[in-house]
């Protein structure tokens, strides 16, 4: 009798346990839990539990690969923002430097810091972009562009930078004519 009664008490328990952790997996607000009679309620709950750990492992191995992205993301935001905030302040400090008096260089550097805030600008724009593909919203500008021309720009976008480095940045061949394509210029840019 004594067996039996324990028996009943632990399986009451158990159902209990099993209900709650039921109740929990389904839609928030669920009134009714209908378990099976003839169910074993151990290997059910031992089941159910064990799915309930690996799913929350799984969203955490996802929470901490988000994590690992949004820190590279960030680091590359900010190494994004200071190519044009230097070649900017490069091209200023030049020009305060005399350059300011030579009215072929003057008016190079100012439409090429002119370059570097547009820049600053496509990059603010990138960020309000990721933000509106999270959400659903991003369209994409595409238009007719000479391919050429877009890498000439990123060239010398990069000019400045490239030189402080050592470094020369040239096309390894001479394209005369055009190579127009269909795409929206400031993600190509972006490549």
């Amino acid at each position: 009798m004594f067996h039996i009664t324990l028996k009943k008490y632990v399986y009451d328990r158990i159902q209990l346990i099993y209900k709650i952790i039921y109740s929990l997996k389904g839609p928030v607000g669920q009134k009714n839990i209908n378990i099976p009679g003839r169910v074993d309620l151990i290997y059910q709950t031992s089941k159910d539990v064990q799915e309930w750990a690996d799913q929350k492992a799984k969203e955490l191995e996802d929470l901490q690969k988000l994590e690992t992205y949004r820190r590279e993301f960030l680091g590359n935001v900010s190494h994004e923002l200071k190519t044009p905030i230097f070649n900017i302040q490069g091209y200023v400090l030049t020009l305060l430097d005399g350059a300011i008096e030579d009215p072929k260089i003057n008016r190079q550097y100012l439409l090429r810091a002119e370059q570097s805030i547009n820049r600053m600008i496509g990059i603010v724009e990138d960020l309000e972009a990721i933000s509106r593909l999270e959400s659903g919203q991003l369209q994409l500008k595409i238009a007719l562009h000479d391919l050429v021309e877009i890498a000439k720009e990123v060239v010398e976008f990069s000019e400045l930078k490239a030189k402080s480095k050592n470094i020369r940045i040239v096309f390894s061949k001479n394209y005369d004519n055009p190579i127009w394509v269909e795409c929206d210029k400031q993600r190509i840019q972006q490549v």
